[in-house]
Formats: C-alpha cells, sequence, structure tokens
C-alpha cells in the first residue's frame, strides 16, 4: 500500500497505517479477485473458449489471424468481404488497471474505510500527543478479526471490477466499434463487454488463510 496521503472527506489519510495494522494482526489472508474456481474452467456461452480464456484475450487483448475458414464464415453470416487482415481486440483491462493502479488501491482503501468505520486510524491530526499514538491500531486489532478485514477489502475490490465494467474502464477501455454494436446478441446500447453478462458474472473473490 503506498504511503502517500489521500483526501476523503476534507481529511488526511496515510494509507500506509492499513498495511501497518493488517502485518500485526496474528493470522494473514490471501485475498482473490477474478475469474477463479469453477467459473474459471466452465465454457463461455456460444464459444469455444472458458470464461478464463474469454477474459484472458480481453485483460491483455489480443491479434487473430484470419484464417480461410473465418472469412467464409463473416462473409456468410454478415456479408463482410473476405480479408486477410487479424483480428485485433484491444487491451481492456477489467481486473489489473481498476485494482492495482494507483487510483485504483486508493479508493479501495477509501471504501474499505468508511465501510468498516474505521476513519479515525487513518485521520492525520498533527496535534495528536505522542502518548496516544497507536492507541486506534491496537483498537482495531483487538476488535476486527483479519478475516473480517480480508473479506471487506475483497468485497469492495470485486465492487470496484463491477464499476469498471459499468463505465467501460472508467472511461479507458476503446469503445465497442459500431459494427460489434449492430451485431451483438443482445442490447446495443450496453457498455463495452456486457452485452450477456457473462463474463461479468463470472467474476469473484475469494479469501483464504495462509498456513
Amino acid at each position: 500500500m503506498s504511503k502517500r496521503l489521500g483526501k476523503l472527506n476534507e481529511t488526511q489519510y496515510d494509507f500506509g497505517k492499513l498495511k501497518k495494522v493488517i502485518k500485526q494482526m496474528s493470522e494473514s489472508y490471501v485475498i482473490k479477485v477474478g475469474i477463479i474456481g469453477a467459473d474459471a474452467q466452465a465454457k463461455h456461452k456460444d464459444t469455444d473458449l472458458t470464461n478464463a480464456e474469454l477474459g484472458a484475450i480481453h485483460e491483455f487483448g489480443a491479434t487473430i489471424n484470419v484464417t480461410k475458414k473465418m472469412r467464409g464464415f463473416f462473409f456468410k453470416k454478415y456479408g463482410i468481404q473476405k480479408s486477410k487482415k487479424p483480428i485485433v481486440i484491444p487491451t481492456r483491462s477489467f481486473l489489473r488497471m481498476p485494482l492495482l493502479s494507483k487510483e485504483g488501491r486508493q479508493q479501495i482503501i477509501k471504501k474499505v474505510i468508511n465501510s468498516m468505520g474505521i476513519n479515525s486510524l487513518f485521520s492525520g491530526n498533527k496535534g495528536t500527543p505522542k502518548e496516544f499514538k497507536g492507541v486506534y491500531e491496537k483498537e482495531i486489532i483487538n476488535t476486527i478479526s483479519p478475516e473480517t478485514l480480508a473479506t471487506a477489502i475483497g468485497a469492495v475490490a470485486l465492487e470496484r471490477v463491477m464499476e469498471a465494467f459499468e463505465t467501460e474502464g472508467f472511461g479507458q477501455w476503446q469503445p465497442t466499434s459500431e459494427w460489434s454494436k449492430q451485431h451483438r446478441k443482445y442490447n446495443p446500447s450496453n457498455p463495452t463487454l456486457t452485452d450477456t453478462g457473462d463474463l461479468r458474472s463470472s467474476i469473484t473473490f475469494d479469501v483464504q488463510k495462509v498456513s
């Protein structure tokens, strides 16, 4: 976690303190967010790809060489002139960008702080007497279990991923082409990557204790 100061409700917060609290807790947990478990290996509807494979294509982008069979299919179904140009699928990061970017990490921490009512820990009041420093950390460690904190972080992280789908990557994804919109199976006006909703619904989070 970054130690840089962020701003929330007109109050300064030191995000490095959350990392300090986590380290002081007696138990450690791993938080996984993405296409995991049985959903990862499940076939995506109307394709030969698993959810994990389709997710990787959109997360990292891909260049697909068009075969003779593919050219015939597109010409027959959509009337597209046969072309040997590869199909380029742009990168539309729905995990790395929302969760690992500087802004993403800060937004997650802010929401966790608010949802758990632990704002006092992060208040950057320079006038706090020395004898009171560390009191808030101890209070949180004694009242909030590591699993509860890890679960809160996972839930907020998943919420941010869902926000990325609703906002087309917070406005950073390359928009769906007009041709793709016209040939969508469902609503042409749906945000990018949300036509069927299957990819989005396959994403979840999991919290596991480190032995």
